[in-house]
């Protein structure tokens, strides 16, 4: 899903925007039976533990990098995945899922802190709210 809309709202509207496809992931997930969270197939060969631990995993990577990713340069992200997709497999999904909601409240709390005069919030370039809104609400989850 690489379509990016014409126009990004204000980081606060993007803020706005993000918490009701939070829910809607969250919903998702807690409709998928607990002993079908390891199947692969949510997306590609990926499970749901696996996708959650993703999730959290780029989170925690936004709360590091947010501030200074135009300086970071091409990054190739296909042997962060699979590194991350292996250290995911052998942990609970409990935990993988506990990190994952802990992860966001604390990016959220931080995107809520970059920026606090009306000058600096007009445009929002943060591709993970974005990401968030478009990949995540419109993917049903346990059907």
């Amino acid at each position: 899903m690489s379509e990016q809309p014409a126009d990004l709202g204000t980081l606060d509207e993007e803020i706005v925007r993000a918490e009701p496809a939070w829910g809607r992931l969250l919903s998702g997930v807690g409709r998928v039976p607990i002993d079908r969270t390891e199947e692969p197939g949510v997306t590609g060969d990926w499970s749901l533990k696996t996708l959650l631990g993703h999730i959290a995993f780029w989170d925690q990577f936004e709360i590091e990098h947010i501030a200074n990713r135009h300086e970071l340069g091409e990054i190739d992200w296909q042997p962060i995945n699979a590194a991350h997709e292996r250290a995911v497999e052998g942990r609970t999904y409990a935990d993988v899922l506990a990190e994952m909601k802990e992860t966001h409240e604390r990016l959220m709390a931080h995107v809520g802190t970059l920026a606090k005069t009306a000058a600096d919030r007009t445009r929002c370039r943060g591709q993970h709210i974005h990401a968030l809104r478009c990949e995540f609400a419109r993917q049903p989850l346990g059907e």
